[in-house]
């Protein structure tokens, strides 16, 4: 499923909301985080992450699976990283 084309991705309502549920889970995950650990990484879209969560779950009927895939193909990638960094810096702290 990973590398679905457009047209595939549309056809899978299973990945669809696998898709929206990481992205429901993320939005958790950051609004759960210390303001400080988000003020000490003020590169780090924080309020994206929390807005696409908010947006998905009281929008859920309006969600565009083109953006939708776009969003998990392009934003999310970085956003990973950037948390993985973070994570690697406050390991060796």
């Amino acid at each position: 499923m990973h590398g679905s084309d457009e047209e595939d991705f549309s056809d899978n309502i299973s990945l669809q909301y696998s898709c929206v549920f990481a992205l429901i889970q993320v939005g958790e995950y950051v609004k759960r985080l210390s303001s400080e650990l988000r003020e000490d990484n003020p590169d780090v879209d924080w309020k994206y992450a929390a807005g696409m969560r908010d947006f998905v779950v009281h929008n859920y009927a309006s969600v565009n699976i083109s953006k939708l895939r776009m969003t998990v193909l392009k934003e999310l990638p970085p956003f990973k990283d950037d948390c993985t960094a973070i994570i690697n810096r406050l390991s060796k702290l």
